[in-house]
């Protein structure tokens, strides 16, 4: 998945690979669009970094990730169209959430902790449902990233 022009100057060139990976391997996967799910696969997809490995530390492996997909491909959510990339309205959200969290951060580029923090925010949904499959502490794992962040988000008002 190309990102839109805004946002692929804003992304790390990891986060950027992993979001790619996502867009070039939804259709072989049967998935009508990119979801929050698929971004994960990205994540995973990615050797070394704090979200591969914390989800590798939650037993989340790249095989999991992929077979979960596709056992889901009939999922269905409102998508638009970005380049050749059917673009899923929760992989869109996610990507707005990422740049929330790096903000509320001030970082100035969006990396693969906060697309995973962003992802990890995701109740209802492909993730959501994702992380209640696999019975994942999306808390503690938030709680490690920004442990590895060495920050945490700004008070909002």
């Amino acid at each position: 998945m190309a990102p839109d022009a805004d946002l692929e100057k804003s992304l790390t060139p990891r986060c950027r690979r992993a979001v790619e990976f996502a867009g070039n391997t939804y259709p072989g996967l049967g998935s009508e669009s990119v979801t929050s799910v698929h971004l994960l696969l990205g994540l995973r997809s990615l050797k070394g970094g704090v979200a591969s490995n914390l989800l590798g530390l939650a037993d989340i492996t790249f095989e999991k990730a992929e077979d979960y997909i596709a056992q889901h491909a009939d999922y269905r959510e409102p998508f638009r169209v970005s380049g050749h990339i059917n673009v899923g309205q929760s992989a869109s959200n996610a990507i707005l959430r990422a740049e929330k969290e790096a903000d509320d951060l001030q970082h100035t580029l969006v990396g693969t902790e906060h697309l995973l923090l962003a992802i990890l925010e995701e109740r209802v949904g492909p993730a959501g449902a994702f992380f209640g499959f696999f019975q994942i502490d999306r808390a503690e794992m938030a709680r490690r990233i920004r442990k590895e962040l060495g920050s945490e988000p700004l008070a909002r008002p």
